[in-house]
């Protein structure tokens, strides 16, 4: 519980510095077939309210997939690893120390190994 509550607290600072504008508003459309880059910012057992979250200040969409033991929330869609990277180290530095990359093709969770591939890049 107390992870929990720090999370949010982590989450509530992250807000007020993207009302501040300190860091960027990510948001780029995503096509079919297309990898996408996005920053794991929280993953829970019991689920949270998407509201919850945007009552904390969050700016852009926040993504949320599930899986049989998680529910992961993530923000951002970038076409390219580096992007991404630079966003998440951005948030690491307000205090989201947990923030990662993850990588999408068609709404489905991929390596980033695998994206590195299917776009004839190594890592």
């Amino acid at each position: 519980m107390r992870k929990i509550i720090t999370r949010l607290f982590v989450l509530l600072s992250l807000a007020v510095l993207l009302y501040a504008g300190n860091i960027a508003n990510a948001g780029i459309v995503q096509s079919n077939n297309q990898i996408i880059y996005r920053v794991q910012i929280l993953a829970l057992k019991q689920p949270l309210s998407v509201k919850s979250i945007k009552v904390h200040g969050v700016k852009g969409k926040v993504y949320v997939t599930k899986d049989t033991d998680f529910t992961r929330y993530s923000i951002g869609q970038f076409h390219d690893l580096k992007s991404a990277i630079d966003f998440r180290d951005q948030l690491i530095k307000t205090g989201l120390q947990d923030a990662c990359v993850v990588a999408y093709k068609n709404d489905t969770r991929i390596t980033i190994k695998e994206s590195l591939a299917l776009l004839g890049q190594s890592k």
